[in-house]
């Protein structure tokens, strides 16, 4: 019987994993390490409304802020950790990306909430975690402007080369994106500038948030007057392109992917209603599905995809959770006031939480019985990743860990695997 050679060229990536600690609210956490939500209530900052927090590869603390202070592992102020230059009011009031091959070095970058200070501008701060005997400092590279008023709007995307990162924000007033590469020789304060969709001229369209799809290849942005905007994001080249109206002029607070990026969920303000878009359906708008609506006397605010794959929705009333949000309609299972903070109180802002990828990691991939007729199975050779998909390279895909799949014809086959540590 003749049988015929596969070829298998392998390459790996590796998935942003969201941080697993989050800090928000007045001294409220959560930590997902286990794979749950636990509540934590050693977290000092009190924050209305956006936090950050930069997690160690083992999924570890290693400080966290509200834009204008910056704790340390041991919750204490960081040294040189004051006064950085956002706003209480601002939705997305800071990000931490990690300096592409440093363990050490990392950048918060604090945007602006115009509505209520008037321009602050968007800036960038060095964190130092090799200073202070591990418990970092910032250096003097602080405060560094990048642009002299923004929106509060403020999202990372990993490169597509999957060391560097993109940050992504917008002017105001106006209809520019504003993207900022971070690489290995720190901040690049040339931006990929993108002139699309909302003209922003109305002082609450600078109130709002952007959300990056898992894939990366996606951005959806909230608007408290113009509504929400689905866009097309090139993480090669940090170009933001095809705006795509998914909602009118509503009162909306924040905007989310599911896990799959197949859904897409919407929190409003006034109302707390939250409603969910198919976005693989021919007609997104009409789409819309209410799956939970609504508490009256309260304020409504952010909804954040978290490490356990669910969404969590935060409201001044209590703290809600979307189980299922991979699940079109009323199958999601929103549960409202879930979340048992064990005293921390929860307020309208959630935490963009990063984690560190580790350093290094040694990864090997296997397959054997390349013959065709034969199951071909693939093998990672390498530290436990959280969870990974295989694209075997003839249209199949695969999310075990050793899979095995028949081909149907011989011939070369690129094989990659995305893994998430």
């Amino acid at each position: 019987m003749k049988k015929y050679l596969l070829l298998f060229i392998f390459c790996y990536s590796f998935a942003q994993q969201p941080g697993k600690i989050w800090y928000f609210g007045e001294h409220a956490g959560l930590d997902f390490n286990s794979g749950a939500a636990v509540a934590l209530t050693d977290g000092e900052l009190t924050a209305l409304e956006g936090t950050a927090a930069m997690c160690d590869a083992d999924g570890n603390i290693m400080f966290y802020t509200e834009g204008k202070n910056v704790w340390n592992k041991d919750h204490q102020l960081m040294e040189n950790g004051t006064g950085l230059l956002s706003d209480f009011s601002a939705r997305q009031a800071a990000v931490i990306v990690p300096k592409p091959d440093s363990q050490t070095v990392s950048y918060i970058f604090t945007t602006d909430a115009p509505f209520i200070s008037g321009g602050l501008g968007f800036h960038y701060s060095e964190v130092d975690m090799g200073l202070m005997e591990g418990l970092g400092a910032i250096t003097s590279n602080k405060n560094i402007q990048l642009l002299p008023q923004t929106t509060e709007q403020l999202a990372v995307v990993r490169h597509s080369n999957n060391s560097e990162m993109w940050v992504i924000t917008h002017t105001f007033p106006g209809n520019s994106f504003y993207v900022y590469k971070v690489t290995a020789s720190g901040v690049d304060t040339v931006p990929i500038i993108s002139n699309v969709g909302f003209d922003l001229q109305n002082a609450l369209d600078s109130v709002g948030t952007i959300k990056v799809a898992p894939s990366g290849d996606k951005i959806a942005v909230c608007l408290g007057e113009s509504g929400v905007q689905l866009l097309d994001f090139n993480p090669a080249t940090g170009v933001i392109s095809n705006p795509v109206n998914i909602t009118g002029n509503t009162m909306l607070y924040d905007v989310e992917f599911s896990p799959s990026g197949n859904l897409l969920y919407t929190a409003h303000n006034i109302s707390t209603e939250v409603v969910q878009y198919n976005l693989l359906a021919a007609d997104i708008p009409a789409s819309a599905v209410s799956i939970w609506c609504c508490i009256s006397d309260t304020t409504g605010g952010a909804i954040l995809r978290a490490p356990d794959g669910k969404i969590y929705h935060s409201s001044l009333s209590g703290f809600s959770v979307i189980h299922n949000p991979d699940i079109v309609g009323a199958g999601c299972n929103y549960e409202e006031n879930a979340v048992n903070l064990n005293g921390g109180v929860v307020k309208l802002g959630l935490c963009a939480s990063m984690q560190l990828l580790p350093a290094g990691p040694d990864f090997n991939f296997q397959a054997v019985n390349l013959c065709l007729g034969n199951s071909t199975s693939f093998f990672i050779v390498g530290p436990g990743p959280d969870s990974v998909t295989w694209d075997l390279g003839d249209g199949v895909t695969s999310t075990e860990f050793n899979p095995s799949h028949a081909y149907a014809a011989s011939g070369t086959y690129t094989v990659t695997v995305t893994i998430i540590l």
